[in-house]
Parts: structure tokens; C-alpha cells; sequence
């Protein structure tokens, strides 16, 4: 499938568009205080390494991320460590 120009440059912007408001983006206080519970419960079980892989791969099975889309959204999370 080829792409012309215009189009490239709207993919282009609005993966910026997403990229920059990432930063400005809210956690809703109910979905923060359950995470807190779901991490601090991971870390005080004390699992092996597997067990949080399996853990993280339901995660990501339950917010339908393809590995496509997981791979961009580890990029984005990578820049955003090294600032």
C-alpha cells in the first residue's frame, strides 16, 4: 500500500497531536485508586518475573493492545523516562 505525501503528513501530525497530549492527559481518581491497589498488590505478592509477564500480557489482552501498538506506545514511554 503506498501512501502519498498528504496523507503521510496527516498520520505524521496526528501521531504528534497524540504525543504531545500524553502529557496533559488525567487519570479519573477512581481509575488512579484502583491502580494503586492492583500495583501495590503485585509488588507485595512478591511474584517471579513470569507470573508478572502473565499478569501484564492479560493486561494488555484486556485493553486489546496489538504488539504493533504496544511497540509505539514503549517508544513514546522510553522518551518520555529520558527527559
Amino acid at each position: 500500500m503506498k501512501l502519498s505525501e498528504s496523507e503521510l503528513r496527516k498520520i505524521i501530525q496526528n501521531e504528534l497531536v497524540i504525543e504531545s497530549s500524553l502529557d496533559k492527559v488525567t487519570i479519573p481518581g477512581n481509575i488512579k485508586k484502583i491502580m494503586g491497589k492492583f500495583l501495590n498488590s503485585i509488588q507485595d505478592a512478591k511474584l517471579s518475573r513470569a507470573r508478572q509477564m502473565h499478569i501484564l500480557q492479560q493486561v494488555l489482552r484486556g485493553l486489546h493492545i496489538s504488539s504493533k501498538d504496544l511497540m509505539v506506545y514503549i517508544q513514546k514511554v522510553k522518551q518520555d523516562l529520558d527527559t
